[in-house]
């Protein structure tokens, strides 16, 4: 069952260790534990197992700016099963990689991927906006403002967005 951590808990710890790495990965995001239908979750931007804020839990936010102070390359391993606003780490991290919810054998999977073991070509089949606000809320069901083809903002990363070590060209779609 989720609670929420205490504030500070290993964080002086981590801190001393990520100031010896050469670099740091940070995985981090939200848990099925916490994204689910009619569940009870006692943690700000949840109401009843849904999720009315989007951004990155504000103590991951804490924790990666720290990190990001110890002048080591940082790279964000982002665990969820929907979008995750965090506009100050795509602005301030080396790399970030949605990993969603990669079951058993995810670990080893990620570690290919930042090794170069794997070419990490996916596309996002969704949009990740910048902040709550730029949505309308979320009791409204109503396709307007939403989705990669009715969003009219700018997002974080639109739907179709990716990277890979080699190099893809869509046409006439």
């Amino acid at each position: 069952e989720w609670n929420t951590p205490a504030v500070g808990a290993p964080e002086a710890e981590a801190l001393a260790i990520a100031r010896t790495a050469d670099v740091i990965v940070y995985a981090g995001g939200i848990s099925a534990q916490l994204e689910g239908e009619e569940m009870e979750v006692d943690y700000d931007g949840y109401s009843g197992g849904d999720r009315d804020r989007i951004e990155l839990p504000a103590l991951q936010q804490q924790l990666l700016e720290k990190l990001r102070a110890t002048g080591k390359p940082v790279v964000f391993v982002n665990l969820s099963g929907s979008a995750i606003a965090m506009p100050w780490a795509a602005e301030n991290l080396n790399a970030i990689v949605q990993a969603w919810y990669p079951g058993q054998a995810g670990g080893t999977a990620i570690a290919d991927v930042l090794l170069g073991n794997y070419n990490p070509a996916g596309r996002l089949p969704i949009t990740f906006y910048r902040a709550t606000e730029d949505l309308p809320g979320f009791n409204d069901y109503g396709m307007n403002g939403r989705t990669y083809r009715y969003f009219a903002g700018k997002p974080l990363f639109p739907f179709g967005h990716g990277l890979s070590y080699t190099q893809f060209a869509y046409a006439d779609l």
